[in-house]
């Protein structure tokens, strides 16, 4: 499985696409569209440039955020939690061969873990109001099941 490079440009290039789900830069293999509809129908997500925003100046669209190309941003840590589930959902997906063919090591590897793991922290919990960063990644896609 090919890598996407490391700029959104040499993803679009090479053929990848940015998986919202992910926010990451993706072969076809390695999404889950289904999965990834069914997140942005769950709440009117916000996507935002600063971490304490002034309004709608810093929001960005969506139509942007799908296109790949507004970089790294913030969201709410109940967008952050939410988006964990989900990605749990598209491990087991890929695992039970519902979902994507392929699993990138973001979400088949340790990353996933070390990444959500802070929600099941009841201290953390706490801080509700405050915003995540998430930060556009290119993965290697390089997990294939073998049942």
């Amino acid at each position: 499985m090919h890598q996407c490079g490391s700029t959104a440009t040499e993803a679009f290039t090479t053929g990848c696409k940015f998986d919202l789900l992910s926010f990451a830069w993706l072969p076809s293999a390695c999404t889950d569209e289904i999965l990834t509809d069914e997140f942005l129908a769950r709440e009117d997500w916000g996507w935002y440039r600063a971490p304490f925003p002034a309004g709608d100046k810093d929001r960005v669209s969506l139509e942007m955020v799908r296109q790949g190309t507004a970089g790294d941003l913030f969201v709410s840590k109940k967008y952050a939690t939410t988006r964990c589930e989900f990605m749990w959902r598209k491990l087991q997906r890929f695992v039970d061969g519902t979902g994507a063919e392929a699993a990138d090591v973001d979400v088949a590897g340790q990353q996933l873990l070390q990444n959500c793991s802070e929600f099941l922290d009841p201290a953390h919990a706490r801080v509700n109001s405050s915003l995540s960063l998430l930060i556009v990644s290119y993965p290697p896609c390089n997990y294939r099941r073998t049942i």
